[in-house]
C-alpha cells in the first residue's frame, strides 16, 4: 500500500473526458435464500451508489439502471439488455461500464433470495461486453474467487493519461475467496462500500486535486475496511482486485472541482476528521490532512457534524447545514462524542463487539467562562420627551456556558449621555456559523436614571431587555463581533433605549474542553 501511495503522489491525473460515455448497472438483494441470514442494508447501499454516480461521477440518471431484489433471471436478463444498449451506442469503445452489486454469495457465485448466478455467467457477461472499460464492484461474501478466472492479473493499480487511450477492465471485491463480507449496524451499511462510498466523496483525495481515482477509491477503501472489520468484529475483512488494462494513468471516478454542495475544510487545519449526521447516526466522511492543506468533501443536503482530533485529548467539533449546492468553510472548531461500532457479518450473525472509536471519545460537557467587553452607539427616550437623542454606550459582560449552546450572563451598560447606568441579567442562546457564532437573548435589567439636574432627580426603574448579535473567532479564546441591545424600564415613567456595539469577548473553559460556538 505504501508504494501505491507514492505513486499517486508524482503522477499527474486527469478528469472527465467530453468523449467518455458512463453507464451505471447497480443490483441490492437481502436476501440469500434459507441458508443466510437476512442482511440490512445491501440494497439501501446499491440506491447510494446510483446517486453518487448520478451526483459526482458524471453517470446521467437516464444511463443508470438499479435492480433491486433480483433473482437470478432477472439479473441476468436485465444485465443482458444493458450491455446490449450500450453496443447499439455510436462508439462504445469509448463507454465505461460501472457495474455494483451488493448482497450475498459464496465461493461460487451470488446468491440471489433462493437462486443462484454463477460468477462464470457473470464474468462471461461483463469480460464480453462492448464498454471500452468496465469497473466490476462486487460487495458480498467471498466475492474474492472470482478473481481465479482468467483474463486478467493483480498487481498494483493502474494509472492512464486518457480514457480514451485505456482499454480493459478492473474488478474489485469486498473480501477475499475464503471471508465473509461485513455490514454494521452503526454505520448503516457494509463496512466497504461504506467506507468506498465515503472515499468517492472526497476522503480518498490524496492527491488533492479534487478528483478521487481508481486506485485513491480502493486504497482508501482497503485501508479502512481492514481497519474497522479488526477494531469491531476482530475478524479483519482483505478486500481485493484484478485489472486486465492496456494504457497508462488512472480512471477518475469522481470530479469534485466544482466544490458545491460540501465542506471546505481549510489551511488552518490538521489532523483526523470525521464528519457525521446532525445526530450521529450517519457517517459521510473520514480523513486525515495536514497543516497548510485544503480538503473539499461533497454533501448531501443536511445537517452536520464535523469532529477533529488533533492529537492526544485535543478534540474538537463543528456543526452546520447545507442545502442545495450550498457550501461552507470550516476552521478549527471544538467538542467530543462517542462512537460504538456493531458489525453482522453478511450472512452469519456475529454478536455485536462494543469498540471506543480512537478519534471519538465521550467526555463531559463542562462549563465555560466568558468574559466581553464593548462600545458603541445607542439611542435613547425619556419621559417627557418626544425625541430621541444620542450618546456612546459601554458595556461590561460576564457569563457562564452552562450547556452547549446556552448562557447565563450579568452585564452592566452606561449611556452617560443619558446619566443612565443598566444592569441586566440574560439567557442567550447561540448558534453557528462558519466563523463562528451569532446569538439571540432576553432578560430582566434595572435602570438607574442619576441625572441631577432633572426636576425629577435621581430613580429606579426594572423592566426588560432583548438583543441578538453575531461573532467571529479570531482564535480559540478570543472573539470579536457586533450586538444589537433593546431595552425598557420604568424609570421615571418609561425609559427605553435601542443601540449597535463592538463586542470583544474571552473564553475560558472550566474542567474541560472547548466547544464550537462558545
Amino acid at each position: 500500500m505504501r508504494h501505491i501511495a507514492g505513486v499517486i503522489s508524482i503522477i499527474a491525473v486527469t478528469a472527465f473526458t467530453s468523449s467518455a460515455y458512463r453507464y451505471g448497472f447497480i443490483a441490492g438483494q437481502n436476501r440469500g435464500g434459507a441458508t443466510v441470514s437476512d442482511l440490512h442494508y445491501a440494497e439501501n447501499d446499491a440506491k447510494r451508489f446510483a446517486t453518487l454516480l448520478q451526483e459526482y461521477a458524471g453517470v446521467a440518471q437516464k444511463d443508470i439502471q438499479l435492480v433491486l431484489h433480483p433473482d437470478s433471471t432477472v439479473l441476468d436478463t436485465e444485465l443482458e439488455a444493458f450491455i446490449a444498449r450500450i453496443a447499439a451506442t455510436p462508439d462504445p469503445e469509448h463507454a465505461l461500464l460501472f457495474f455494483f452489486y451488493s448482497g450475498h454469495a459464496d465461493g461460487d457465485g451470488l446468491l440471489l433470495d433462493s437462486t443462484h448466478m454463477a460468477f462464470s455467467t457473470l464474468h462471461s457477461r461483463l469480460s464480453n461486453a462492448a464498454a471500452g472499460i468496465r469497473l466490476v464492484i462486487l460487495d458480498a461474501c467471498q466475492s474474492g474467487a472470482i478473481m481465479a478466472f482468467k483474463g486478467g492479473k493483480r498487481a498494483e493499480p493502474f494509472f492512464m493519461e486518457t480514457q480514451q487511450k485505456t482499454r480493459g477492465e478492473v474488478w474489485i471485491a469486498s473480501s477475499s475467496a475464503n471471508e465473509r463480507a461485513q455490514e454494521s449496524e452503526t454505520l448503516k451499511g457494509s463496512l466497504f462500500s461504506f467506507h468506498l462510498f465515503n472515499g468517492l466523496r472526497g476522503s480518498a483525495d490524496v492527491s488533492n486535486d479534487n478528483k478521487v481515482t481508481v486506485a485513491e477509491a480502493y486504497q482508501y477503501a482497503y485501508r479502512k475496511t481492514l481497519e474497522t472489520s479488526m477494531l469491531t468484529s476482530g475478524i479483519v475483512q482483505h478486500p481485493v482486485y484484478r485489472f486486465n488494462i492496456t494504457g497508462e494513468g488512472d480512471i477518475v471516478l469522481t470530479d469534485l472541482s466544482e466544490r458545491r454542495g460540501g465542506i471546505l475544510v481549510d489551511g488552518s487545519c490538521s489532523g483526523t476528521f470525521l464528519i457525521m449526521s446532525r445526530d450521529y447516526t450517519t457517517v459521510f466522511a473520514d480523513f486525515s490532512k495536514e497543516e497548510g492543506r485544503e480538503m473539499f468533501i461533497a454533501l448531501p443536503s443536511g445537517a452536520f457534524t464535523i469532529i477533529n482530533a488533533r492529537g492526544g485529548t485535543d478534540i474538537g467539533l463543528y456543526r452546520f447545514s447545507l442545502s442545495g449546492k450550498k457550501s461552507v468553510r470550516c476552521s478549527k472548531s471544538l467538542f467530543a462524542a462517542s462512537l460504538v461500532q456493531d458489525v453482522r457479518t453478511k450472512g452469519v450473525e456475529v454478536q455485536p463487539v462494543p469498540v471506543k472509536d480512537p478519534v471519538v471519545q465521550k467526555r463531559s460537557r463542562a462549563p465555560g467562562l466568558v468574559m466581553s467587553g464593548g462600545v458603541g452607539a445607542a439611542l435613547y427616550s425619556l419621559t417627557g420627551n418626544d425625541y430621541w437623542r444620542s450618546g456612546l454606550s459601554y458595556t461590561a459582560h460576564a457569563g457562564m456556558l452552562l450547556r452547549e449552546r446556552l448562557l447565563l450572563g450579568l452585564s452592566c451598560s452606561g449611556i452617560p449621555a443619558a446619566g443612565t447606568l443598566l444592569g441586566d441579567i440574560v439567557i442567550e442562546r447561540r448558534f453557528n456559523h462558519p466563523g463562528g457564532y451569532y446569538f439571540f437573548g432576553g432578560g430582566l435589567t434595572v435602570e438607574w436614571l442619576y441625572d441631577g439636574s432633572s426636576q425629577n432627580g435621581s430613580t429606579v426603574g426594572a423592566g426588560g431587555m432583548f438583543e441578538g448579535g453575531i461573532v467571529f473567532s479570531i482564535n480559540d479564546a478570543f472573539r470579536i463581533g457586533t450586538v444589537i441591545p433593546w431595552r425598557y424600564t420604568t424609570a421615571r415613567g418609561g425609559s427605553q433605549s435601542v443601540g449597535i456595539a463592538l463586542r470583544c469577548e474571552l473564553f475560558h473553559s472550566v474542567g474541560g474542553k472547548r466547544r464550537a460556538g462558545e
